[in-house]
């Protein structure tokens, strides 16, 4: 087994600037496809973070718990 580590910032700090861009124009395509999607289970307004906090922590939660302005 083989577990590669990645920094997200360390590798926009040290690619060229073209290859950067290119890779943000790719997942912006595949977003915007629905391929990138990534499932909300569930939104709160920020009055209600510690709500927002036990969705969270609860077991087989499918998606994304999201705090809205």
């Amino acid at each position: 087994m083989r577990i590669a580590l990645f920094r997200l910032r360390d590798w926009v700090h040290s690619a060229p600037r073209e290859e950067v861009q290119e890779s943000l124009d790719e997942a912006g395509r595949l977003v915007l496809e629905g391929a990138a999607a990534s499932p909300v289970q569930a939104s709160f307004p920020l009055e209600r973070v510690r709500e927002a906090i036990i969705a969270a922590q609860e077991r087989g939660g499918r998606g994304k718990v999201l705090l809205l302005p």
